[in-house]
């Protein structure tokens, strides 16, 4: 798999493409880097967390969000660490139900490492 940059209107082409592959809602088409020989659709992990965030932000229970997010406060530490850590339970579930057969769809995949170098599949 080549990882690529993917626009909106991309994402809108890879889902007619590949129907049986299971994506998240289409606000995360930008930040999709390719779609491996298995049809897992491959997001940058990264980036796709703080899209979470940002989306999340009215959970933060610091001060001005862009501003801490920016230093990375100890406060905003706390936010990304437990998003982060909701994402990879989520993605841990669709890995789970997949290995046991239960879904037809193929689980997104989460890039955890830089994306040029975790291509092992």
């Amino acid at each position: 798999m080549t990882n690529t940059r993917f626009t909106k209107e991309d994402g809108k082409r890879l889902r007619e493409q590949f129907p049986n592959s299971g994506f998240l809602d289409e606000e995360f088409d930008t930040v999709i880097l390719g779609v491996n020989k298995k049809g897992a659709v491959r997001y940058h992990h990264y980036e796709l967390l703080y899209a979470i965030l940002d989306i999340n932000k009215d959970e933060f229970e610091g001060g001005d969000y862009e501003q801490e997010k920016e230093e990375f406060s100890d406060v905003f530490a706390d936010f990304y660490d437990l998003i982060d850590e909701q994402l990879q339970m989520e993605f841990s579930q669709y890995e789970t139900l997949y290995e046991n057969d239960k879904s037809n769809l193929i689980p997104p995949v989460l890039i955890i490492l830089e994306p040029d170098y975790t291509d092992t599949e």
